[in-house]
């Protein structure tokens, strides 16, 4: 019998019967990767709440939106009813009231307040005011009183404030009745008349009608 050993011998292996080989240690590409998927998971936990809240805000805005633009129709619709006042701006105890005149459209409210325009009914010869008060800082860019003519689609300024962002506190706007004209004539000054107050970029802040006699 031979003695020699062989040339390449095998490495001896001491396991007993039946017990499996030691797992191999992981590579330095396999550790990046599983640290790679436990950053990319715990990334995704982290966006979550803020995937979530970009959501809600999106569904917000498109309600605001919603909101100003179904002011803005109501804006531009015929004139209905008007809110009866005196010269010093009282409303008439028993007198005519729409609810819907002079309201803050959507985008504006807790910017702007606006009183109903003062005396209502008018006569042509007569003065009519307009007071509004900005409690925004540099929130309204421009802005202005225009009439509209719904039978015509027509508008026209009547009185504007230049002024970008308008300085908060009380403004006041006056105009003759008479300017509500839409063929500067008297007789198609008198009627029902639809006045918007709308921003240097045509935004509608608020409207609201006046009788004219």
């Amino acid at each position: 019998m031979s003695n020699r050993i062989p040339a390449n011998p095998l490495p001896s292996d001491n396991r007993s019967a039946g017990e499996q080989p030691a797992s191999k240690p992981r590579s330095r590409c396999g550790m990046m990767r599983v640290i790679f998927s436990f950053q990319t998971r715990s990334l995704m936990r982290a966006l979550i709440p803020v995937f979530l809240l970009a959501l809600i805000l999106a569904a917000a805005s498109c309600t605001g939106s919603d909101d100003q633009r179904e002011f803005e129709e109501q804006a531009f619709l015929a004139p209905e009813g008007y809110t009866e006042t005196d010269a010093s701006g009282n409303l008439i105890d028993g007198g005519e009231f729409d609810p819907d005149d002079w309201r803050v459209a959507p985008f504006f409210q807790g910017l702007i307040e606006v009183d109903p325009a003062f005396p209502n009914p008018v006569l042509t010869t007569d003065q009519v005011t307009l007071q509004v008060l900005i409690t925004g800082v540099e929130s309204i860019n421009g802005l202005g009183i225009y009439a509209w003519f719904h039978e015509t689609g027509g508008i026209r300024p009547i009185d504007l404030i230049s002024q970008s962002p308008v300085p908060p506190g009380l403004h006041t706007f006056r105009f003759q009745a008479a300017e509500l004209s839409r063929f500067d004539d008297v007789e198609s000054a008198r009627g029902l008349k639809r006045l918007l107050l709308l921003d240097n970029n045509e935004n509608v802040i608020s409207y609201g009608d006046i009788l004219v006699e």
